[in-house]
């Protein structure tokens, strides 16, 4: 059936990205917006309108002197909250390091043992389950435990305390070797009493969440912390001084090479020789760098 009508429109295919008109192409942004303004208000939905409005109240001209100085200090606000609150934070002594003394004259005052293993964790490490735990340990917990094995009577309260570090080094070990998300899921694969579990959750995780659900992953300055933690506890364990081929053996372990691994040991103050890695007082710690690389 054919009817009357009053308009004709024609209809044809178009590259709407394509702008055919230089005159429309070299509008200035203030009159592009201007056009969208008008056909979001005369053609949009109410819910378009409100999102179009919220995007113009938000938007800020470069352009405009007091515009430009208020988005940089804006960004200079965000990147100072982030640098006190992130990277001081986890570039400092205390939150790298347990508690330390870098003033004592003997190694053993450089770490206290409660800043490492408190009184409850101490009583958790039981000392008779350690030569359990050396038949399945690593290697340069193998050599520990013997080394502790051998010392004489006379030194009963030195060897418990070098038995039980090297118990808790073996347990940091297996904790470094799970997988750095969802820890708290894997860390009874450690075969650590749950005092000790607890505590490795807490020192070298943080809580986030995902989907929905809490879950405790490891940031890579948590891994740094534990790595730390693993070579302050290897020099305790060992009397202080370490065989350079059981470095070379701990870095195996960590799949690490050795001059990776020796950088935390002169982190935590000790001092890398071709024979050993040794901890020696008072403390002499690298500065920190402060500050990023210089732009040329």
């Amino acid at each position: 059936r054919i009817c009357e009508t009053e308009h004709l429109f024609r209809m044809e295919q178009k590259v709407i990205t394509v702008k055919d008109s230089i005159e429309e192409s070299l509008q200035s942004p203030e009159a592009l917006l201007e056009k969208r303004h008008q056909l979001v208000h005369g053609f949009g939905s109410a819910r378009r309108i409100r999102a179009f409005n919220s995007a113009a109240k938000a938007r800020v001209k470069v352009e405009d002197t007091e515009s430009r100085m208020a988005l940089d200090q804006a960004i200079d606000s965000v990147e100072m909250t982030f640098a006190s609150k992130n990277i001081e934070q986890e570039l400092s002594r205390g939150f790298m390091l347990p508690e330390h003394d870098i003033t004592a004259l003997d190694p053993s005052q450089a770490y206290p043992m409660h800043g490492i293993l408190p009184v409850e964790l101490l009583q958790a490490l039981d000392v008779a389950k350690a030569a359990t735990l050396k038949a399945e340990a690593c290697g340069i917990v193998k050599f520990l435990i013997g080394k502790a094995e051998g010392l004489a009577k006379a030194n009963k309260k030195e060897k418990k305390k070098r038995l039980r570090v090297a118990m808790y080094l073996e347990y940091l070990i297996r904790f470094s070797k799970l997988s750095k998300f969802n820890k708290e899921k894997f860390v009874d694969k450690c075969g650590a009493p749950p005092i000790v579990g607890s505590q490795m959750l807490q020192l070298f995780t943080v809580k986030t969440e995902f989907r929905g659900k809490p879950r405790r992953n490891q940031t890579e300055s948590l891994s740094a912390r534990l790595l730390c933690r693993i070579c302050i506890c290897s020099l305790i364990a060992s009397g202080y001084k370490l065989p350079v081929g059981q470095v070379n053996g701990l870095a195996a372990t960590l799949k690490m090479t050795a001059g990776q691994l020796k950088r935390y040991y002169r982190e935590v103050g000790a001092k890398a020789s071709t024979e050993n890695v040794s901890l020696k007082a008072p403390l002499d710690l690298p500065k920190i760098k402060k500050g990023g690389r210089k732009r040329g």
